[in-house]
């Protein structure tokens, strides 16, 4: 792999990373207004927490996308995929079937914030291998 390649690849990684974080932030607070609901909100707390569940839907699809483009770029460069931290085709998959509704759902929140945050350290380690040269 040549530098630019890998100069790519880091900065698709970088931006994996952000869109992930933001999921994560945004599920978070999707699931606190969802409790603060419960506890009495009223009408005013529903209307903001629906529109924390449509930010969180619309970052967990563009995490979705970006999972699956950056996938796509690591088959596409030829890279080892059979170690556990790699995002290939398969994690990307499995990534996206679930649908970003369900991932919000009250039964489902933890799950979503663990399987982000999961997707989060995958890509920092697979980053932090290929910036020191370890992955070609």
């Amino acid at each position: 792999m040549d530098r630019k390649e890998k100069d790519d690849l880091l900065l698709a990684a970088d931006q994996l990373i952000h869109a992930l974080n933001q999921a994560i932030l945004d599920v978070e607070s999707s699931g606190n207004w969802n409790v603060y609901s419960v506890f009495g909100g009223g009408l005013s707390s529903k209307i903001f927490r629906s529109r924390k569940e449509k930010n969180a839907m619309n970052h967990i699809d563009l995490a979705r996308s970006a999972v699956k483009d950056f996938a796509d770029l690591v088959e596409e460069m030829g890279i080892c995929t059979d170690d556990p931290f790699v995002i290939d085709s398969t994690y990307a998959e499995k990534f996206l079937l679930r649908p970003a509704e369900e991932w919000i759902s009250t039964d489902h929140l933890r799950d979503a914030d663990e399987e982000l945050r999961d997707a989060v350290d995958r890509v920092r380690t697979f980053r932090e291998l290929l910036r020191r040269g370890e992955i070609q």
